[in-house]
């Protein structure tokens, strides 16, 4: 066994590799990627023997219950975009890419795309509230014409809503 492993593999073979191997067994396969990947990023620094193993456990363990909220957001946005709640739904979306952000700053394996996709969804869902708000706002005027007995109005401003 080599005193100062350069390698993950000669690292994993020492003493206090095997003592890692232990910890990990109790963690998820993502947080266990998480790990190794801190493990690999240490070795191509040269630093493995620096390697803090309970906060790069700690980390890993953040970063997969950031994953998890991230998806528990993403799913409560799906619902409120089903149901036309934009406003809701943008504020999920906003939480998800907050929680994506979260997974990536606690060395979680997360996409760029995953975050700029995260962002898209934040500016889609503005823009249909928006929209929204403008639908309502013509459908209003299209009652309010209607009420008045304009019906030429009304289907204008009905037409613009739909």
């Amino acid at each position: 066994m080599p005193d100062d492993p350069q390698s993950v593999a000669e690292f994993l073979q020492s003493d206090r590799g095997q003592e890692l191997q232990a910890e990990l067994a109790g963690l998820s396969e993502a947080e266990q990627a998480n790990v190794i990947n801190a493990l690999q990023t240490a070795a191509d620094k040269g630093a493995l023997e620096d390697l803090n193993l309970d906060h790069a456990i700690l980390e890993a363990q953040t970063a997969e219950a950031a994953r998890a909220e991230a998806e528990a957001h993403q799913d409560a946005q799906a619902r409120a975009a089903e149901a036309g709640d934009w406003e809701t739904a943008k504020a999920e979306a906003q939480q998800a890419e907050y929680a994506m952000q979260e997974v990536k700053d606690h060395g979680g394996n997360v996409a760029d795309a995953e975050i700029t996709q995260a962002q898209t969804d934040v500016a889609n869902l503005d823009n249909a509230d928006w929209n929204q708000q403008i639908a309502d706002d013509n459908a209003q005027t299209a009652q309010a014409y209607a009420a008045e007995g304009d019906a030429d109005h009304a289907a204008q401003y009905a037409d613009v809503a739909v």
